[in-house]
This record gives C-alpha cells, sequence and structure tokens, in this order.
C-alpha cells in the first residue's frame, strides 16, 4: 500500500477525533453535550479513516465508492451534529431549523451513492483520484457552508450576550478550534472543481483536538479536565520508562551481534522490560496522590453533585426569565424568584471556590473590599431562610435597634454573605420551636 500527505492528514484526524471523542463521551457534563460531542468527533473520524484509504487507493471504481462512503458516513453529518451541539451549547432553541438538518443529512446519505453526487473519479496530484461533481452537489456544499457559518454565528452571539468571563474563554477556544478546523477542510474542495490546489488544509483538523484539550485543562470545558490531564500522566509516564526499557536493552546489546543473542538473554531482556513497566502504576499512583494537579477525584465528584442541580436551577431560572417578559408576577411570586437567583449564584461562586482553594491555585484568602450595605444584606439573608423557616412553624426577625436603613460598611460582601448563610442555616435547621432574631447592633466607636 502506498500512502501520501492525504492519507496521513485522514489519520492523524481519525485518531485524534475519535480518541478526543472518546474521552468526552466518557467524562464530559453535561451528558447530552457529551454525546452530541462523540457523534461529530465519530463523524470526523470516518472521514479520516475513509480518506486514509482514499489515498492509497489505485482503481477509478474503488476509489469512487471509498469517495461516496466517506461523504455519507462522515462528511454529511459532520454539520448537523455540529450545529446541534452548538444548540446545546450556546443554550438557544431552533428545533424546526435542526430537524430541517437531520432530514437534508437523511437525503444527503441516500443521493450521496448515485451520480447526483459523483458520477465519476479523475486522477489528481499524480498520487490520488478526486470526485467529479453531479449535478446535487453544488446545493449540498451550499448548505453545507451555510449551516457551518450560521453555527459559528450563534456562537460568537452567545460570546457577546454572556457576561461570565470564565465562559466567555470557553466559548472563545471552541469557536477557535472549529473555525480552523472547517477552514481548513473548505480548501479540500478546490480539486473537485478542477482547481488542483493540494489539500493541505486537512492537517488542521488534528489541530482541533490540541486547542479543545487546551480549553479544557484551562478553563473546564465540558468538565474532563481530570480525565484529560490523568491521561497525558499515564502516557507520559510509561512513555519515560519504555524510553528507559530500550537504553537498557541497548546496553545489553552493546558489543554483542543480534545473531549471538542466546536464550537466556533474550528471557532476561524480556524480565527486564517487564520490571521496568511494572513501576508504572506506582509511579502513576504516586504522582496522583502527591499533586494536587492530579489529586482531585473526591472533589470533583463532590463538584459534579453540586454542579448537577445548580446547572438544572439555572436552566429553570433561564425559562422563568421568558416567562416573565410575557407575564410579569406578582411581588411574592417575584421575590421567591429573586431569592432563588440570588442564592444558585452564591452557591455557583461557592463551588468555583471550594475548588480553588482544594487545587491551592490562592493558598492566601484574597478580600474584595468594598462598601456593603449592611442592613439591606441582612434582609436578603433573613429572606432567603424565611419560606424554610415558615415550613417548620418558626419566624424569623431583624431587629437593627434603631441604626436605620442603611448601615454601611466596608467589607467583602460575598464572605459577610457565606457568614450570614452559614448562621441562618444552622439556627434553622436546629430551632424546633419559636423564632429565630437577627440583630445587627453597632459596637465601640465607628
Amino acid at each position: 500500500m502506498q500512502l501520501n500527505f492525504f492519507s496521513l492528514a485522514g489519520f492523524l484526524a481519525a485518531v485524534t477525533s475519535l480518541l478526543f471523542g472518546i474521552a468526552v463521551l466518557l467524562k464530559a457534563r453535561p451528558r447530552k453535550l457529551g454525546v452530541l460531542f462523540f457523534l461529530l468527533s465519530l463523524s470526523v473520524a470516518s472521514w479520516g479513516g475513509f480518506a486514509t484509504w482514499i489515498g492509497a487507493i489505485r482503481d477509478a471504481n474503488t476509489a469512487l465508492l471509498a469517495w461516496r462512503l466517506a461523504y455519507a458516513a462522515g462528511v454529511t453529518w459532520a454539520p448537523v451534529f455540529f450545529f446541534h451541539f452548538v444548540t446545546v451549547f450556546c443554550r438557544i432553541n431552533q428545533k424546526r431549523l435542526l430537524f430541517l438538518h437531520y432530514v437534508l443529512g437523511a437525503a444527503s446519505l441516500l443521493l450521496a451513492f448515485t451520480g447526483l453526487f459523483f458520477p465519476s473519479v479523475r486522477w489528481t496530484f499524480n498520487s490520488m483520484y478526486h470526485p467529479r461533481l453531479g449535478p446535487f452537489f453544488i446545493p449540498y456544499l451550499v448548505l453545507w457552508l451555510g449551516s457551518i457559518v450560521w453555527s459559528h454565528y450563534c456562537i460568537v452571539r452567545e460570546y457577546r450576550a454572556t457576561a461570565d468571563g470564565h465562559r466567555k474563554n470557553q466559548i472563545k477556544y471552541f469557536f477557535l478550534a472549529t473555525a480552523i478546523a472547517y477552514g481548513g477542510v473548505s480548501l479540500g474542495y478546490l480539486p473537485k472543481f478542477g482547481i488542483d490546489v493540494y489539500p493541505w488544509g486537512d492537517f488542521t483538523i488534528a489541530l482541533y483536538p490540541l486547542i479543545m484539550s487546551y480549553a479544557i485543562l484551562r478553563y473546564r470545558l465540558m468538565d474532563i479536565r481530570i480525565f484529560v490531564r490523568r491521561a497525558v500522566l499515564l502516557i507520559g509516564v510509561y512513555c519515560v520508562l519504555v524510553f528507559v526499557c530500550i537504553a537498557g536493552v541497548a546496553l545489553l546489546h552493546a558489543g554483542r551481534s543480534a545473531a549471538n543473542t542466546s536464550l537466556p538473554n533474550l528471557v532476561l531482556e524480556i524480565m527486564l522490560f517487564g520490571g521496568i513497566l511494572s513501576i508504572g502504576p506506582f509511579l502513576y499512583a504516586h504522582a496522583v496522590r502527591e499533586s494536587s494537579y492530579f489529586r482531585e477525584q473526591a472533589m470533583s465528584g463532590l463538584t459534579h453533585e453540586l454542579k448537577g442541580p445548580l446547572a438544572a436551577i439555572e436552566s429553570a431560572l433561564d425559562f422563568l426569565h421568558e416567562q416573565r417578559k410575557s407575564a410579569p408576577p406578582g411581588a411574592q411570586e417575584a421575590g421567591y424568584f429573586d431569592m432563588i437567583e440570588r442564592n444558585s449564584a452564591r452557591l455557583r461562586q461557592f463551588v468555583d471556590d471550594l475548588l480553588q482553594v482544594f487545587r491551592g491555585e490562592n493558598k492566601d484568602v484574597l478580600l474584595n473590599i468594598e462598601e456593603v450595605n449592611l442592613t439591606r444584606l441582612c434582609q436578603d439573608a433573613a429572606g432567603s431562610y424565611r419560606s424554610l423557616a415558615e415550613g417548620k412553624g418558626i419566624s424569623i426577625g431583624l431587629e437593627g435597634e434603631g441604626l436605620g436603613p442603611d448601615v454601611v460598611v466596608r467589607a467583602d460582601k460575598k464572605k459577610i454573605e457565606q457568614v450570614l448563610s452559614n448562621l441562618l442555616s444552622n439556627a434553622v435547621k436546629f430551632t424546633e420551636k419559636g423564632g429565630i432574631k437577627l440583630s445587627l447592633a453597632r459596637e465601640g466607636d465607628p
């Protein structure tokens, strides 16, 4: 089999996309994003596998079949799954357009095996066959490019709409990875139109998992960072051990020809390989145990348990935001809504702070000192637990001892909120009857 650069690009795309897709499928949160990303990666890997084969084919009929299979199994479905992934990732509702994508994908799957798509192939670059275009391919390509452009527009719109800097970075790297990959692949269409420019852009597909991996490690995109870290650690440990094995065998063979290799020496080499490689699990376990960079299993389980319900609450809040535009709630309902929104934001901040402290990213506690209306903060804290207290038949009261409605102090607002929340949570939990009084008083000189 004679391979060329087209085959090499396809092989790299197949391997990197498939491995990355499996990693995301196993560990991604939320689960739906992981499944859609795996399907997208699988479609790209399918194209890469057929491209590897296409570069080695020297028969026109076989090449025509391979090109049709590559489009039916891979290229046709990549924009469909990509658009579906974008709708979930950006939390947009475009069900009709999504349904149209799947219908067009199914139609393209059937037409890919007819002369309407690729009627024949021609020999190009003195190394491989490229297809000639049928009458259906031009509208197919227009729809494909339109879908990719629209999907990236949705990503840009989500980037502009979000105020969360962390999510902005996630979106930025996701956009960069997909734009580079699709931009490079688009150059591969030129030979199909008779413009014989070699499809070097296919190599950009291998950059896509690398950029996405950086986004996962740096900005927790789809929350599979721990899995990627540990996989890289395990691969690195065994690469070092294999290098040591090769060096050891080279020393054993020094001054001795391969023909003089005896059975005892062969057994010694096998034992050397086995002994050195058996150290791998211990080195891996030691690195995971001693370094907080890898030692996040317990904390990751806890934060996933917290983030799951929290994500559901935030999704419900997004839905209620839309409902409030058409039907403004009453005063009581609005109060409950604001309470849920305020506490979900606090819980999100608490989870992030918990992870940050656990990783040791900030050994010193950093305070964000600002002017805080302590009276209002206490009122909000009491209101957050009032419904829970009333459910137990107890009351929560706030006494300010005549200090007025606006007692302003300089403090870290989030830390004060955490203190008040802990105090009230314990008070509600352990108070069986009567009431809870939250007092605000001044002591000493102002």
